[in-house]
């Protein structure tokens, strides 16, 4: 089952959040930075350590319409070609021709053999000895008048003038068809307010800015984080009875939703010509 699109941004976002934190801040602070909501239990453990530690959660906000982009912007489609495991070899033994398949058969492959003009498809099961795609391959030929018979893993054909074999499979493309644009919260924790100065100032500094807003998310997709502005939230209200100091950011994310749908390399084409 694939990442939920909003997971995939959260931890996205967790990963690079995690990288600028320890470049930034070295071994002057350690913690963690995790998706959720702060709960009682964390932030105990968290504030019962003293010193420079923290907790850093992130939280998606309400999620509103983004921009949508035309299904046809090549650059909202990305295809997946299929890796075809089948290869098959065409020779010339004397008069005849000779198809020699090798490799192996992992998915359905789709085999054309055009001969004199004619299109002959057989279609591959999963996991099919070399020798039954070859025996499989002859019969179609067969079927059509054409004198074909097969040996092991090779077809022999007669009488033919041109030959020609194409081994393709599915592969898929991938195309937007939404795009989503939300608020995350970016809450940190702390037991001093030197830590959480030291964390919140590194994540304004280095996170969401022009040199730090792209991000790449699991399967090839463009994050692009931006901090939404209004300064930094200190809530102070907590720090003298529980030691609990708090700061919140808002970033800006837009990312697309998409859907995937299979894509079949083509074959054989056939010219029809109008008079």
């Amino acid at each position: 089952m694939a990442k939920p699109r909003v997971l995939d941004v959260l931890d996205t976002m967790i990963t690079a959040m995690t990288a600028v934190l320890n470049a930034a801040l070295g071994d002057t602070v350690a913690g963690q930075v995790v998706s959720g909501w702060a709960v009682t239990t964390e932030l105990v453990d968290i504030l019962a350590l003293n010193g420079n530690n923290y907790l850093s959660v992130l939280w998606p906000l309400k999620p509103g319409p983004g921009p949508i982009y035309s299904p046809n912007d090549p650059y909202c489609q990305i295809p997946t070609p299929p890796t075809v495991s089948l290869v098959a070899t065409v020779t010339i033994v004397e008069a005849d021709y000779v198809i020699t398949f090798s490799g192996s058969v992992p998915a359905q492959y789709n085999v054309h053999v055009v001969v004199d003009g004619q299109d002959s498809l057989t279609q591959t099961t999963p996991g099919e000895e070399l020798s039954a795609v070859a025996t499989a391959v002859a019969a179609a030929l067969t079927a059509l008048g054409i004198d074909a018979s097969a040996a092991s893993d090779a077809v022999t054909v007669s009488g033919v003038y041109d030959l020609l074999c194409n081994v393709g499979g599915t592969g898929s493309i991938a195309t937007e068809v939404d795009r989503i644009t939300r608020l995350v919260q970016v809450s940190t924790y702390a037991s001093n307010p030197m830590a959480r100065s030291l964390v919140d100032d590194a994540i304004v500094e280095n996170f969401g800015t022009l040199a730090s807003m792209w991000f790449t998310l699991s399967d090839g997709q463009a994050l692009h984080v931006r901090h939404a502005g209004g300064g930094q939230d200190y809530i102070e209200k907590a720090q003298s009875s529980y030691s609990a100091y708090e700061a919140h950011q808002f970033f800006r994310v837009e990312y697309p939703i998409i859907s995937v749908a299979p894509a079949t390399q083509i074959g054989v084409a056939e010219l029809t010509l109008h008079t």
